[in-house]
């Protein structure tokens, strides 16, 4: 299920568009508000952006606030994400949900399934610690 046309998307269509928060190292041709130094939302068009350094065009370079800490920045783009994946699900009130994974983003959608309403909230992962943060996140089981 896509919901653009296939053409908005920066891959094939249900491709994941990886996206890395960093800060600009260089600029090839300095112009508008971007400048090195800069901590940025950069969006990769080849889905490789768990690299340690990323070349993108301007264009997928997203200024992020100054007044924040790095660390926040971080996980607000992971946050994110889940949330901009929780818009497309149905409502969840009295519903089941299987979390698969409790790394930050399991732990955020058990969160956020908690808020949805879902009844029952199944976090899955093999590592316990990992289990136990993620019932304090809002997992039931």
């Amino acid at each position: 299920m896509f919901y653009s046309p296939a053409a908005d998307y920066l891959g094939q269509p249900s491709s994941s568009r990886h996206a890395m928060v960093g800060v600009v190292e260089a600029l090839d041709q300095p112009r508008g508000p971007k400048t090195a130094g800069d901590w940025v939302l950069a969006l990769s068009p080849t889905q490789v952006a768990t690299t340690e350094c990323l070349q993108v065009p301007l264009e997928l370079l997203i200024p992020l606030p100054v007044n924040l800490p790095p660390q926040t920045l971080l996980q607000a783009q992971q946050h994110g994400a889940v949330i901009f994946a929780c818009e497309r699900l149905p409502n969840m009130i009295g519903k089941p949900a299987v979390v698969i994974g409790q790394r930050s983003a399991g732990l955020y959608l058990a969160n956020l399934m908690k808020q949805l309403g879902a009844n029952k909230r199944v976090g899955l992962e093999h590592k316990p610690n990992r289990t136990e943060l993620s019932q304090y996140y809002g997992a039931t089981h």
